[in-house]
């Protein structure tokens, strides 16, 4: 069966990006159902990593600007999860403080995110999700 030409076209697109500017290891197979309906259990999304700081002082410095041009309300991050930061997770920017990002899943009744651990040190916030990858359709 063959795919639809804008489905095979924006694959195109993504792969020969993906791989031209070197975001092969930004895939991210989502895990959970909290990201639900944006995100199901599944589906592959491309992320651009931030650039790391330091600390949790003062937000200043091109990597701070870079941050605060890009995490905003409404935006999907990747994040380290608290209490877990080798596990990471995917939320979506709800606040941003001088002292941390406050984030949710799309599917409340199945996220565990700002509501309950609060908010999530700036440094922890490793990268931006642009989108979902566009599969061939399940069977």
């Amino acid at each position: 069966m063959r795919r639809p030409r804008g489905l095979a076209a924006a694959s195109a697109l993504i792969a020969t990006a993906a791989v031209g500017i070197g975001l092969r290891r930004s895939l991210m197979r989502v895990r959970g159902l909290s990201m639900r309906p944006t995100l199901r259990e599944g589906d592959l999304v491309l992320t651009v990593p931030l650039p790391p700081v330091s600390g949790d002082g003062p937000l200043h410095g091109t990597a701070w600007e870079t941050r605060r041009r890009l995490v905003r309300p409404g935006v999907m991050v990747v994040l380290s999860e608290p209490g877990a930061r080798e596990h990471l997770i995917i939320k979506r920017v709800t606040a941003i403080t001088p002292d941390g990002v406050e984030v949710v899943g799309d599917d409340p009744g199945w996220s565990i995110d700002s509501r309950t651990f609060g908010s999530v040190p700036h440094r922890d916030v490793r990268r931006i999700v642009l989108g979902k990858v566009p599969l061939p359709p399940r069977r």
